[in-house]
C-alpha cells in the first residue's frame, strides 16, 4: 500500500511540475494572452476556439477555466460556464478567484445555490491537497529515517 501511495504522489508531484512548466511557457501565454485579447474585443467564438487550443496545452491553469467561464457566460451558454467554473475550483481556485470576474460575480449573485456549491467544492480540494501533503510528508519521513511504519 505505502508503495502505492509513494507512486501516486510522486506522479501527482510530477504531473504538477510538467503542468506548471507548461503554463509558464511561452506558446502557452502567446495563445491564451490571443484569446484574452479577442475576448476582450467582444470576438467571442474566435476567443473560445483559441481558450481551448490553449486547454490542449494546458488543463491545470485555474485562470483559463475562469476566463472560459466567463466567456461561455458573456454567450449565453450557462451549462458550459458552470461546467469550467467547476474545472476552476478543482484546478485550484477559490471563491474570490471566481468573484473577481465581474460576469461570473453577476451570474453567481443570482444563483446562491451555485456559490454553495463551489464554495464546498473549494474546501473538499483543499482537504485533498492537505492531506496529500501530510502523506508525502510521512512518506519522506520514512525515507529519511528508515520509520518501520509505526507512526
Amino acid at each position: 500500500m505505502m508503495m502505492f501511495l509513494r507512486i501516486t504522489t510522486f506522479l501527482l508531484l510530477f504531473c504538477m511540475e510538467y503542468s506548471a512548466k507548461a503554463q509558464n511557457s511561452e506558446e502557452y501565454q502567446r495563445i491564451k494572452n490571443s484569446a484574452d485579447s479577442l475576448a476582450k474585443i467582444k470576438e467571442f467564438p474566435k476567443s473560445e476556439a483559441i481558450y481551448l487550443e490553449a486547454l490542449k496545452i494546458s488543463d491545470q491553469d485555474p485562470l483559463l477555466h475562469i476566463n472560459l467561464a466567463s466567456l461561455y457566460l458573456k454567450m449565453q451558454k450557462p451549462y458550459e460556464a458552470r461546467r469550467f467554473m467547476k474545472a476552476a475550483v478543482v484546478k485550484g481556485a477559490d471563491m474570490d478567484m471566481l468573484l473577481l470576474d465581474i460576469t461570473i460575480k453577476q451570474y453567481l449573485s443570482v444563483n446562491q445555490e451555485e456559490v454553495a456549491k463551489y464554495s464546498l467544492l473549494s474546501k473538499q480540494h483543499k482537504s485533498i491537497i492537505q492531506l496529500t501533503e501530510k502523506r508525502r510528508w510521512i512518506d519522506d519521513y520514512r525515507v529519511v529515517f528508515k520509520d518501520d511504519g509505526r507512526l
